[in-house]
């Protein structure tokens, strides 16, 4: 009698008694694993501020123009680039500066002294102030300044008070009148003339004064 050895083993490697569902799992797992992987999105690209502006002033540009993916990459190449005499980023506010005395004075070597807290910008946020520091470099390049920065006082005004503050310091800032020339100074031979002459200039003072008065009064009827 021969034993079968093959069918006293506790499974058979003649025959697959793996469940279907389990067979079709491993094979979708091992398709997936052959799959290419996605391609990746392109990572968003900042230009330099300063290439950019070369680019609209048509000069000769300073630098290849490659800022990074984030205003943090573009800050440290425009500083180590050194396109600017000053560039900090108040990290209260989160609003790049240009003007070293403006900063300092008002918000502080490390954003002490600013009270408006804003969080760090992502995406949409990073394209804004890549955007407002593009305008202030346009700004130095046209003017050879930095931008004027809002006073305080204007920054806090309601936009009402501002307006009204606005028309004041045109107003002030208008053409003077012109001053008419001083009339002639008058000789008197004796003091009886001086009266005489200021009696006068009442008299006809007095005169225009009623009769224009007169002509606000309704006629009389006969």
């Amino acid at each position: 009698m021969q034993y079968n050895f093959i069918s006293a083993l506790p499974w058979s490697p003649l025959r697959d008694d793996t469940p279907i569902s389990s067979r079709k799992q491993s094979r979708s797992r091992r398709a997936s694993s052959m799959a290419s992987p996605k391609p990746k999105a392109p990572k968003r690209e900042l230009k330099c501020p300063v290439f950019q502006a070369d680019i609209i002033l048509n000069r000769a540009h300073t630098c290849n123009g490659i800022g990074g993916d984030s205003m943090s990459k573009v800050r440290q190449h425009m500083i180590r680039s050194r396109h600017l005499p000053f560039l900090r980023l108040c990290k209260t506010c989160n609003t790049d500066f240009v003007d070293r005395h403006v900063f300092e004075q008002f918000h502080g070597t490390k954003g002490e002294l600013c009270h408006i807290s804003i969080k760090q910008q992502r995406a949409k946020g990073q394209e804004a102030q890549w955007e407002a520091l593009y305008r202030m470099v346009m700004q130095m390049e046209a003017t050879g300044a930095p931008p004027e920065e809002p006073s305080l006082a204007e920054t806090h005004l309601p936009p009402t008070l501002n307006a009204i503050s606005e028309d004041i310091q045109d107003d002030a800032q208008g053409e003077l009148p012109t001053p008419t020339p001083d009339a002639p100074s008058r000789s008197y031979i004796t003091p009886y003339q001086l009266i005489f002459d200021s009696d006068s200039e009442h008299d006809a003072r007095t005169g225009a004064q009623i009769s224009s008065v007169s002509k606000l009064l309704p006629p009389y009827s006969s």
